[in-house]
């Protein structure tokens, strides 16, 4: 990795920019995979980070009220926020959808499958991600029926 790393700095310092790798290299050492995206055609005009570069929420201000949904660049997916004060208890989520379709669970969220299309990850801090759509309206809906309004 650092090898890789390094080389690109070299590419960069030395003046050769047009050789420097233009998409995100993501290497499973484990799995041993190797894949690169192209994320440039996943950027948003319409997105403050993509187009603005404004990061709001990775200064952790949990003070500052986010829209309610929000469709997320490239990802056909929508972020629906939760109340600042909501603390879900994702062990009990979980075993509420067992019965619903797959279900993952881990201590940082907990992912429910109740299709082939969409999945809806529940964070503990109440933020829902529904994938499979771009959708504010669908999104909604699917959020509404599985995790409740």
């Amino acid at each position: 990795m650092a090898s890789l790393q390094s080389t690109e700095a070299i590419k960069w310092l030395s003046g050769n920019r047009q050789h420097v790798r233009t998409s995100l290299l993501s290497i499973d050492l484990w799995s041993n995979r190797f894949r690169e995206l192209n994320i440039s055609s996943a950027l948003s005009d319409a997105c403050p980070a993509c187009c603005n570069g404004e990061y709001q929420f990775l200064e952790g201000d949990r003070t500052v009220k986010s829209e309610a949904a929000a469709t997320l660049c490239g990802r056909d997916a929508v972020q629906i926020a939760g109340s600042n004060n909501a603390v879900i208890d994702l062990t009990l989520m979980a075993e509420r959808w067992k019965n619903v379709g797959r279900v993952q669970a881990n201590p940082f969220f907990v992912r429910l499958f109740p299709d082939e299309k969409h999945s809806l990850t529940l964070f503990r801090d109440g933020r829902v991600v529904i994938t499979g759509t771009s959708e504010i309206s669908v999104a909604r809906t699917l959020c509404d029926r599985f995790v409740g309004g």
